[in-house]
């Protein structure tokens, strides 16, 4: 791997020296992208490399050359309004990123300026508070941003894709009468939410992906940077706050099921959500809350490998398990 950044650093400095690679990051991430701290003439950088096939899960859609370029291009505008994302640095010839060939494949290589910060996790009120404050301000700003290149498409598709996905796994796979009501009745349920979910408002440029992970934060409690451009696109505003109400309202860590009503609302008051929606929006914010923890890849996932296994017990459990959790960040906003 030293050799193949060896290379792709050819095409961003005319000569440089004392390359080393600091940390592999993202390790175990859902995608097939390769992603380094390195220093490079004692300077910090983040390097990733994109290849094609990224992932079996692909349903909110490819990244292709014109999106990636048009997803930079936004976190450039970001750092104009003053908002800190990762510099993208340009190659020698002004691209924004370059394509690099190694061992019969193809990478597209994206470099950008080390942020220095620290990821915080486990949620208080006052932190959560000021994730409020501060992507009501981020999403204030790229209200102003517009492209004609960026597809103007639901997540939701993605959930019926999901959906369709598990559904091809049950109809190719003899599932017990017992087990496939069970799973039969799950899927209905999500598809009500997405029923329940839809808009034509797809107005809305943001990075999507606004969790713990992809936020650095200073000693002062500052935003020292956005650190991911992978999920910059069309999207529903308040799809978008669903998931940081999920997100945000973990006490113990990103990992933890156990979630707080208290800082829901903290988040949902800290963004202003009265000022920001109706009160039809507010309703629909129940199905997108469920959809995002309880029909996402990793459900998906799950539920596929459970069912090639044949492991009914285990199918019960695993269903039952995000039927309740459906009903706890449901109730997350009991208080609302």
């Amino acid at each position: 791997m030293h050799q193949l950044i060896n290379k792709a650093l050819q095409s961003f400095f005319p000569e440089y020296n004392d390359l080393k690679v600091e940390d592999e990051l993202h390790i175990g991430s859902w995608n097939k992208d390769v992603h380094y701290k390195i220093s490079v003439n004692n300077k910090f950088y983040s390097i990733r490399f994109i290849g094609n096939n990224r992932s079996s899960n692909n349903v909110f859609g490819e990244i292709t050359d014109e999106i990636l370029t048009e997803q930079i291009r936004y976190t450039d505008y970001l750092n104009q309004q003053g908002i800190p994302f990762m510099e993208n640095i340009i190659s020698i010839a002004g691209d924004r990123f370059v394509s690099v060939e190694w061992k019969g494949s193809i990478y597209r290589v994206v470099l950008f300026k080390w942020v220095e910060g620290k990821h915080i996790t486990a949620c208080t009120n006052s932190f959560t508070k000021l994730v409020g404050n501060t992507v009501r301000n981020i999403h204030t700003v790229t209200r102003n941003f517009s492209s004609s290149v960026f597809v103007q498409e639901s997540h939701l598709t993605g959930y019926a894709k999901f959906i369709s996905q598990i559904k091809h796994k049950r109809d190719t796979t003899k599932l017990s009468p017992d087990i496939a009501k069970k799973l039969n009745s799950y899927l209905h349920i999500a598809e009500n939410h997405i029923i329940r979910s839809k808009t034509d408002e797809l107005d809305f440029i943001v990075q999507s992906d606004l969790n713990p992970l992809n936020m650095l934060w200073n000693n002062k409690h500052e935003l020292a940077g956005i650190v991911d451009f992978e999920s910059i696109g069309y999207t529903d505003r308040i799809e978008g706050l669903a998931w940081l109400i999920k997100w945000y309202s973990r006490i113990d860590g990103i990992g933890s099921t156990q979630m707080s009503p208290d800082l829901a609302k903290t988040l949902f008051d800290s963004y202003m959500f009265e000022n920001a929606f109706s009160f039809k929006e507010k309703d629909r914010l129940h199905s997108l809350l469920w959809l995002s923890g309880c029909m996402n890849w990793n459900f998906v996932k799950k539920t596929i490998e459970i069912i090639d296994l044949q492991d009914k017990t285990t199918l019960k459990q695993h269903i039952s398990f995000y039927i309740k959790r459906g009903e706890k960040l449901k109730s997350l906003l009991s208080q609302m």
